[in-house]
């Protein structure tokens, strides 16, 4: 749980330290209640997570950064509710109170919400839940929203199914369907792991007090690691294949090409001889002139330009410098052909921007290798930037107006990593671009998608913090909106290749040595 230290790596009896109220070691009075407290949670884990002064603001942050569904469907601890109580003459009395463990005040005028005449509080299920005048709390005699929990529970198991069918995007509306309903922004499509753990987890929050949850861990083979964390998924130990199985030929799929190239000539047999050659590794577009290609720009994405020099309309020349100059698309490698063979014509392209400049006729393996190599060079830029803490492209790896516009969208990312508006359209709106403008831009320059970069500043502010020494790991996760110390872990470990814990240690240990 977010601001809660180690909160997975803590059994369900441990974790009753966070629940405890204030003054339980100051406070003579409490002794009782802090001799119960160690009796559950262990005298060291006592000593370790409980604090004296801010126990309870501690857990009532905590709860307050849960998800909204949450709150609306229990009582959570330190959170006020009104209680009646009986009177002599049969007049009710509202009450005040508020639940926590271990009791702290008893008796009727104020004090703990407790639901028995012992010294144990539990959860009370506020769908369940409605104090009237002369009414005993029952489920017969109180409103539940049970139409509106199957319909979701049928949604949600509709975006199961998808999911396994590797079919992330229907899935994802789906559960954004869910996520709407509560006023919480959509989720991020993730490989099979985040998809999986991501419809898990609204079932978890939609249905916190309904016996589905039982049976959904139990299907999901997770019982056992959800209830008792360091314990294994649920029943026997799945054994682990010692390699992928080879797909049969009929369940093969044919792979996406990786990059787009675009061929600008006015020959129509050279043109067509380079998208002959290029289209079986490559998605392959075509224009006949400058002014033909700046069309299709306009619509498609692509990641390589090959240009002849000299064209009618709009030569070679002129679609380099307008594309050096339009902010979208000033980030594309650019190749020019030309039948001039002199250093003008060559140091002219190289002044407009071009990356490479060939001369006509040219060697077709040439051209590929050098098309290879740009792509080569970008995808190496993309993991390098991907793999480090830090927000800085080396300097041959961008031009100065393309560091400047992601600068500016780290900024508006990292501004808003604790709002829960941040989301693509917040990205959309503060850049004034359409969806697909962004996608294109965005996925040019990093090689990934405005949802996938948005978890990537998380995570790099976060090796940032870490790195500081100024923050907790539970700190950390808050302060970059994650709302699971689990799944952050997972995302860390994935990005950087380490866990937080040893990423810390290693960054101890450099400033050591140094």
């Amino acid at each position: 749980m977010a601001g809660l230290e180690n909160w997975d790596q803590l059994t369900p009896r441990q974790r009753a330290v966070f629940f405890c109220c204030d003054g339980l070691k100051s406070n003579a009075k409490l002794a009782s209640q802090k001799t119960q407290a160690i009796g559950i949670c262990g005298q060291d884990i006592f000593d370790r997570y409980y604090l004296d002064n801010g126990n309870e603001a501690r857990i009532k942050a905590a709860y307050d950064k849960r998800d909204p569904r949450l709150k609306q469907t229990i009582v959570t601890p330190y959170e006020p509710v009104d209680c009646f109580t009986a009177g002599l003459n049969g007049n009710e009395n509202m009450i005040g109170k508020q639940l926590r463990w271990p009791l702290y005040l008893q008796g009727t005028s104020g004090g703990d919400f407790w639901l028995d005449k012992r010294t144990s509080a539990y959860y009370c299920y506020r769908k369940y839940v409605r104090f009237l005048k002369g009414e005993l709390i029952d489920r017969q005699r109180c409103y539940t929203d049970f139409p509106l929990i199957r319909y979701t529970d049928v949604i949600l198991q509709w975006a199961e199914a998808l999911i396994e069918l590797n079919e992330f995007t229907p899935a994802k509306n789906l559960i954004d369907q869910v996520r709407a309903r509560a006023h919480i922004p959509g989720i991020t499509i993730g490989d099979l792991d985040a998809m999986r753990e991501a419809v898990r987890y609204e079932r978890r929050v939609e249905f916190p007090v309904e016996a589905v949850n039982f049976f959904d861990e139990v299907r999901w083979g997770t019982y056992k690691e959800t209830k008792s964390p360091g314990l294994r998924r649920g029943g026997v130990r799945a054994p682990e294949p010692a390699e992928e199985p080879a797909d049969s030929p009929e369940d093969r799929q044919p792979e996406a090409k990786p990059f787009h190239i675009m061929v600008v000539e006015d020959t129509p047999d050279l043109r067509e001889f380079l998208v002959k050659n290029f289209e079986e590794t490559y998605g392959v577009l075509s224009a006949k002139n400058g002014a033909e290609a700046l069309a299709i720009l306009e619509k498609q994405a692509c990641d390589l330009i090959i240009s002849d020099a000299l064209m009618p309309e709009m030569d070679g020349f002129d679609l380099l410098m307008k594309v050096r100059n339009d902010e979208m698309l000033c980030h594309i490698p650019f190749i020019l052909l030309s039948v001039v063979d002199s250093v003008d014509s060559k140091i002219k392209g190289l002044e407009y921007g071009a990356d490479v400049y060939i001369e006509k006729p040219f060697s077709l393996g040439y051209v590929k290798a050098t098309v290879e190599s740009l792509l080569e060079n970008r995808k190496r830029a993309f993991r390098h930037f991907a793999s480090r803490p830090g927000f800085q492209y080396e300097k041959d790896d961008m031009g100065r107006n393309d560091r400047q516009w992601l600068d500016k969208l780290t900024g508006i990312v990292r501004e808003n990593l604790t709002c829960e508006t941040l989301s693509v359209d917040l990205l959309t709106e503060k850049m004034a671009l359409s969806r697909s403008s962004l996608q294109q831009k965005l996925k040019g320059l990093t090689g990934v998608s405005p949802n996938e970069y948005i978890q990537l500043v998380r995570l790099k502010t976060a090796a940032q913090l870490l790195r500081s020494g100024e923050y907790r790991i539970s700190e950390v996760c808050y302060l970059t909106g994650f709302s699971s110390m689990s799944w952050f872990a997972k995302c860390f470990t994935k990005q950087f290749g380490m866990r937080p814990k040893d990423f810390i240690r290693q960054n101890q240990d450099g400033k050591s040595s140094g």
